[in-house]
């Protein structure tokens, strides 16, 4: 949630976010990062309603189930975006427009 509706808000609104705020979206995304490992180690009900322990097919079930939108959420998209904007004002400052309008 924090990825999808602060994230851009942050891009088009804030120049130079605060370090308290990053230090914020830093311990979000450890937690997120967390929320991954413990999905790989959780025992998960079937649909026979038995309990699920077996490491093998915990991964297995997680990796196609929740896996590819956990692991996407894990991406620290503000330091790939900070980056990028370094980057772009070397260049061309349209081009970043662009970036932070999409």
């Amino acid at each position: 949630m924090n990825s999808a509706t602060y994230l851009p808000f942050e891009t088009a609104f804030i120049e130079n976010p605060d370090t308290n705020l990053e230090v914020f979206e830093l311990i979000v995304n450890c937690y997120f990062i967390l929320d991954v490992v413990v999905n790989f180690i959780s025992a998960y009900e079937t649909k026979d309603k038995n309990v699920e322990y077996r490491f093998s097919h915990i991964a297995c079930n997680y990796m196609a189930s929740w896996f590819v939108l956990d692991v996407v959420s894990c991406i620290p998209f503000q330091m790939i975006q900070e980056s990028t904007s370094e980057s772009l004002e070397e260049k061309d400052s349209g081009v970043r427009l662009l970036l932070r309008m999409l």
